[in-house]
């Protein structure tokens, strides 16, 4: 505690004779360093105890000095007990929120508020956040720290309560282009009839498609909501596509980010060429 501790106005308990038991004080005074109580004994005595000069301002284990004051010291035994005084450090908890979210390009944490502190504070304790801001697939401990200055880290015992920071995958669905259409006796070797698109599996734009950016010669280009670049180059385009038949397109992804950031599957990959109208 930041405040001055006293410690209990002393009591005198009669231990032997006709009254023995807890013994009430006539009188008592004190102020921030001294407590002081005047015990008025069924003989008439008065016995004056005064706890001198007690300050207590950090935690730990501390001697209590007195004067014991009476009419004839040799008419009582005097023991003493209560002789000291621990003051226990006040428990306190830093405390720092968990966030989850898909993959879009910015990072976490979200907000650059420091970490907050409960229990029993007594004046002015500045945190910090200690965790490295991300905006890739990841998951680290949202972690702060105490910074004392002037005051003493011995008056507090501190548990850590912190949250979580996660970045999950975006999930993407890549459809390759493929379509169904009649010979018709032309090459279907680049581009075909259909379009490649890529659709948002999950995050704030779950269920959104868009079309590629860019499309020549088997390679498709979207330019991500995320910031990044998405390349995909499809294969399987070939002269034999002149014939009715099925044909298979494979698609592969370059990332202008890490590659961890994302999921993906293809879709419509196929391009069937039926002999006649």
């Amino acid at each position: 505690n930041a405040d001055f501790v006293l410690p209990a106005m002393p009591s005198l308990t009669i231990t032997n004779g006709d009254h023995t038991g807890p013994v009430s004080p006539s009188s008592t005074d004190g102020d921030v360093l001294n407590q002081e109580a005047t015990f008025t004994l069924f003989t008439g005595n008065d016995i004056k105890v005064t706890i001198l000069n007690f300050e207590v301002i950090h935690a730990g284990t501390y001697t209590i000095e007195y004067t014991c004051t009476m009419g004839t010291p040799s008419d009582f035994n005097i023991t003493y007990t209560g002789t000291t005084m621990t003051v226990e450090p006040a428990p306190i908890t830093i405390h720092t929120a968990s966030e989850t979210k898909v993959y879009d390009g910015t990072p976490l944490p979200s907000s650059t508020d420091s970490p907050s502190l409960t229990g029993e504070i007594h004046e002015y304790i500045a945190t910090e956040s200690t965790v490295e801001w991300f905006s890739d697939v990841d998951s680290r401990e949202n972690s702060g720290e105490i910074y004392w200055d002037d005051v003493s880290e011995d008056n507090y015992t501190v548990t850590e309560d912190f949250g979580t920071l996660t970045i999950t995958p975006l999930d993407l669905l890549i459809d390759l282009g493929g379509f169904t259409g009649y010979y018709d006796g032309s090459i279907h070797i680049t581009i075909g009839t259909g379009i490649p698109t890529v659709t948002y599996q999950n995050g704030d734009h779950s269920g959104e498609t868009f079309t590629a950016d860019s499309y020549s010669d088997g390679t498709a280009v979207f330019n991500l909501l995320t910031y990044d670049t998405l390349t995909v180059t499809i294969t399987g385009w070939n002269e034999s596509m002149t014939d009715p038949n099925e044909y298979t397109l494979t698609g592969t992804c370059t990332f202008s980010c890490s590659a961890g950031n994302f999921t993906y599957a293809f879709t419509n990959d196929k391009v069937t060429l039926m002999s006649d109208y």
